[in-house]
């Protein structure tokens, strides 16, 4: 589940696709300010009123609340964080393309394309990483599936052998879960040590991940 702590750090390098939705201020900055006040003042409604959309439609204003309230210390500290933003904050922008949210950055030559679109299974970075083995579920890519593996796995396995492995209605179903809860979470706070990185989801479960060759690998999905 995503918490306030993963809310706040989306927000302070993207606060631009907040404005965009209606719902922020009228700039990235004023935006981030008036996130760092509600956090403050304890006002998780008027917070949740200024994230975007897409997390809106993710994480339900109940389970933000909650989380919000048990965090308080949390909220605090980042609130405080976010109260020194000065001008000149990255703006950045959110569209939605069927089930995925692509972003996009202004920079000196208008509206550019920020992330993984344009090699959407990309294991250049954790995050990418995650989201891209998602999809690859999602779409039944056993032969990008098979690249997610650890070299000491893969070697023992093709992409015929990981269909059939996965092919029944109730492996599908275990793929269709875990691919689900890391979409709900695959904007939450990534842990990374040297070629080791972590991200917790879905409560207590955590997906571990490991860097060979320069590219990231799911270790365990847990």
């Amino acid at each position: 589940m995503p918490g306030v702590v993963g809310v706040v750090l989306a927000l302070s390098t993207a606060a631009a696709q907040v404005a965009a939705t209606g719902c922020g201020g009228a700039t990235p900055e004023a935006t981030v300010t008036d996130f760092a006040e509600a956090l403050a003042n304890g006002d998780a409604a008027g917070a949740y009123a200024l994230t975007s959309a897409s997390y809106r439609a993710r994480v339900p204003f109940a389970t933000f609340e909650r989380t919000f309230r048990v965090t308080a210390a949390d909220r605090v500290r980042v609130a405080r964080s976010l109260a020194k933003t000065r001008p000149g904050t990255e703006e950045l922008a959110e569209i939605q393309i069927g089930r995925d949210t692509v972003t996009l950055r202004r920079s000196e030559n208008g509206w550019v394309f920020a992330d993984e679109i344009a090699s959407p299974f990309d294991q250049s970075t954790p995050r990418n990483a995650i989201h891209a083995f998602v999809r690859a579920v999602e779409g039944s890519r056993w032969d990008v599936l098979l690249r997610f593996a650890p070299a000491a796995e893969a070697a023992n396995v093709d992409a015929t052998a990981l269909r059939e492995r996965w092919s029944t209605p109730e492996k599908r179903a275990e793929l269709a879960r875990l691919a689900g809860a890391l979409r709900m979470a695959w904007d939450s706070p990534i842990e990374q040590n040297g070629d080791e990185a972590s991200m917790a989801y879905a409560g207590q479960l955590r997906v571990s991940l490991i860097r060979e060759a320069g590219v990231w690998k799911i270790a365990d999905p847990d």
